[in-house]
């Protein structure tokens, strides 16, 4: 196996345009041990409200927190705050630039279920939560909004079917007001004032830029996304061929972290003209290793790319795999065909798409 940067950077760009990622957790950096945080503007607190996780501001007045029960530790224009200043700016402009996949036809959120996947709301109108939205099933959540929300009186956010508030992210652009005795879970980055009046937040309230002020309320911090991170290894053998050899491809799909896959993967395998490959649905031993043929299905219509396709679960830590047999026919000629694979980001419900790609070789003579 080996890694070869320019092809997974041809890889990326051909893989432009055939289908879209179902986008990736934001990087929160150091604000993502924060409960409460403004890059810029105030932070107070009025009655006793519980904060879980850090608070801070990176430039503002810090007030009224010595009547709150804090598990955490206090950040006002110190090193820690100035980090996390630029970190959760960093996270609102990627949330910003994030691919939208469903628009919202209403402001309104109330009354609605989603599944994971990206949501938009592109309207100037303020978005509102009356009554409960329902977010449903594992995978990760991202709602941008185009303007400010408030949540009314006793409103709420459920989670059904193994959704998490930890991989729950709200962008919004404007202020963000939570009504009172009103329930809210996830993550909110702002770029705007947030309230907290008598609410319940399972998650965050981060700002880049507003005053935020709590009263009476019970904030806890999520932690980390609990999400798939899949890479893929690429084997083809042999590696050194003379004339028109029989070659085979095995990908492995490991899971690198312990939370299970919970979605469609999709595995790209590039072609090549001087090789034609065979998938045969039935094997499970390929090229000295095991596989799992049975569980893939095989999409061979497109030009550029063998296509898989799997709703199988891969466990946290373990991996599946599906292999290939080939014939390669250099001809006259000489040189190196490069097998590269490509998992299309969010496949599994993964969080992190970074390092979906990688490739192997073989060198081949004429004979």
């Amino acid at each position: 196996m080996k890694i070869n940067v320019l092809l997974t950077l041809i890889t990326v760009h051909l893989l432009v345009g055939l289908t879209v990622s179902l986008g990736q957790a934001p990087d929160l950096g150091t604000a993502s041990n924060f409960a409460l945080f403004t890059a810029t503007g105030a932070l107070s607190n009025v009655g006793s409200s519980t904060v879980v996780g850090d608070l801070g501001t990176n430039d503002g007045l810090y007030s009224g927190f010595n009547t709150a029960t804090i598990t955490g530790q206090s950040h006002v224009g110190d090193p820690t705050s100035a980090s996390a200043a630029a970190d959760v700016v960093t996270a609102y402009n990627s949330l910003v630039a994030t691919p939208c996949t469903v628009v919202l036809a209403t402001p309104e959120l109330g009354g609605q279920t989603l599944t994971s996947g990206v949501y938009c709301q592109n309207t100037a109108l303020p978005s509102t939560l009356t009554g409960t939205l329902t977010l449903s099933g594992p995978g990760l959540f991202i709602i941008k909004l185009s303007s400010a929300l408030v949540t009314a009186t006793n409103s709420s956010i459920v989670l059904t079917n193994g959704a998490s508030a930890a991989n729950v992210f709200f962008q919004i652009l404007g202020a963000a007001t939570l009504g009172t005795g009103s329930t809210f879970k996830g993550t909110i980055v702002a770029e705007g004032a947030i309230v907290l009046n008598t609410t319940t937040l399972e998650g965050r309230a981060l700002s880049t830029v507003g005053a935020i002020a709590v009263n009476e309320s019970s904030i806890t911090n999520v932690g980390a996304p609990l999400l798939a991170d899949l890479i893929p290894i690429t084997y083809t053998l042999p590696t050194t061929q003379y004339g028109t050899t029989d070659f085979t491809v095995v990908v492995d799909v490991f899971d690198l972290l312990t939370t299970p896959t919970n979605a469609l993967i999709t595995v790209y395998v590039t072609k090549d003209p001087l090789a034609v490959m065979a998938f045969n649905s039935n094997a499970v031993f390929i090229g000295g290793k095991s596989v799992q043929n049975n569980i893939w299905t095989l999409n061979n219509s497109n030009d550029n790319f063998y296509i898989f396709t799997t709703n199988e679960v891969i466990a946290g830590n373990g991996h599946k795999s599906f292999g290939l047999t080939g014939v390669l026919t250099p001809g006259n000629t000489q040189g190196s065909l490069t097998v590269s694979t490509t998992i299309m980001g969010g496949s599994g419900g993964e969080g992190n798409i970074s390092n979906n790609t990688d490739a192997d070789k073989i060198d081949y003579f004429k004979k």
